[in-house]
């Protein structure tokens, strides 16, 4: 064979396997094209203005503080539910003891007038006279 031969046989050998490859990347095109638009995808991206990326940079901050927030209620509420009210303080009245004297007792900075008037509220009492031995439930602090 004369080297012309072999350089055309050379060129057709490179032309077959280039138009190969062209055919197999169309190919792979198609299918992908094919694809994206049986899915559903559009054929371009989407393309955004700087404005547009800012807005969705805060839509997105916007979603994650609400989320945040939200999160934090509910455990705040949660935390909440987990303790228990302090159990009311109930005193047996002593012989000689008055309404008045106990409000100054369990609350020497106030006005006694105020926790007099607590304790009977609280206790459903109609007067301010009590026996020795009583049980009263006193107002908490």
């Amino acid at each position: 064979m004369s080297s012309t031969t072999v350089q055309h046989s050379a060129r057709q050998a490179g032309t077959a396997r280039q138009a190969s490859t062209a055919r197999q990347a169309g190919t792979a095109r198609q299918v992908s094209t094919v694809r994206s638009k049986a899915l559903g995808a559009p054929s371009r991206g989407v393309r955004l203005t700087g404005r547009g990326r800012m807005l969705v940079r805060v839509v997105l901050a916007a979603v994650l503080v609400l989320a945040a927030s939200l999160g934090a209620v509910a455990m705040a509420r949660a935390a909440g539910q987990g303790q228990a009210a302090p159990a009311p303080r109930v005193v047996v009245v002593q012989p000689g003891e008055t309404l008045w004297e106990l409000g100054q007792k369990i609350a020497p900075g106030r006005d006694p007038r105020d926790t007099v008037a607590a304790i009977r509220r609280i206790n459903h009492l109609d007067s301010a006279a009590v026996q020795a031995g009583q049980r009263l439930t006193l107002p908490s602090s």
